[in-house]
């Protein structure tokens, strides 16, 4: 059935013409996509009670919002809802006020911009509700900024500002030189700076440094015989 917006007079089938805020602003007598809620130059007035009719057998929503004008409810879509912000790179994620679906936001030159338009929903649609983690006090990453150490596993951000090496989240890259490999404080500390392996796994005896330093006199000795 075609229903007619009672600002302009333009006839929609609205379960087919419009997305879901537009029929509810349309069905409330706010105008119409055609219109915005703008009045026409040329007025338009109702001929019959089938100019105003809803739809739905109560027109009175749209009875009101015609003869009323001046209070009835205005053409604007409704507002994106920040659902929270990634303390690492500024990424909002936002359900939008037009069809309800969650999204990031990318704000302008984001850190994560190239990152997340390459993967965007890759922990799925339904879990853009909630942050990947949260480190104390109170501050929500996103998929782009989270990571792990990787020795421990222990939960890191190399984009969160921390205020020493020791607060949550703080990580650094090893020995490797490469920000492939982060590491938290605890296990940084525990990578030896010769080898690159981990005293407290055994990976690393502690003797890398002593190996090296009798090796070199094995050298030298080995050179002052052949002279």
């Amino acid at each position: 059935m075609q229903i007619k917006c009672v600002v302009c007079g333009e006839p929609y089938y609205a379960e087919l013409d419009m997305e879901e805020w537009e029929k509810k602003l349309f069905r409330a007598g706010a105008g119409c996509p055609c219109c915005e809620g703008v009045e026409p130059e040329e007025s338009w007035h109702p001929e019959n009670l089938e100019d105003i009719e809803n739809g739905d057998g109560d027109p009175i929503d749209r009875l009101n919002a015609y003869q009323d004008r001046a209070n009835r409810p205005k053409w604007e879509p409704p507002p994106d809802e920040i659902l929270w912000t990634c303390a690492g790179c500024g990424v909002n994620v936002v359900r939008r006020g037009t069809t309800g679906e969650l999204e990031y936001d990318l704000p302008f030159k984001a850190k994560c911009a190239q990152w997340y338009h390459s993967h965007p929903y890759s922990r799925g649609i339904e879990d853009l509700s909630k942050p990947v983690h949260v480190f104390k006090p109170d501050q929500p990453v996103c998929e782009f900024c989270f990571n792990t150490c990787d020795h421990c596993g222990k939960p890191v951000c190399g984009l969160l500002e921390q205020g020493d090496c020791y607060d949550d989240g703080w990580c650094a890259m090893g020995v490797e030189g490469n920000y492939r490999n982060v590491y938290c404080i605890d296990c940084i500390e525990q990578q030896c700076t010769e080898c690159g392996g981990f005293y407290d796994d055994g990976s690393c005896d502690g003797h890398c440094g002593e190996d090296a330093t009798d090796e070199d006199e094995d050298y030298e000795e080995d050179e002052d015989d052949e002279e």
